[in-house]
């Protein structure tokens, strides 16, 4: 689980979650208040290639 932080939202967004993907880990929830438009809260999954698919958003 990852809650983003002011100053290091874009390294929490993208970062962090390509390097848990690559880590293998099968789930990662971001909770990210300062996104764009408002809060949102993602669940990621299925990692491969280093990247995620997002399997539930909601704001």
């Amino acid at each position: 689980m990852e809650i983003t932080s002011w100053s290091y939202a874009v390294h929490d967004r993208v970062a962090k979650l390509s390097g848990c993907a690559a880590a293998g880990i099968p789930l990662h929830l971001l909770i990210d208040p300062h996104a764009t438009g408002s809060p949102t809260i993602r669940l990621y999954g299925e990692p491969g290639d280093g990247k995620y698919r997002v399997l539930s958003a909601v704001r």
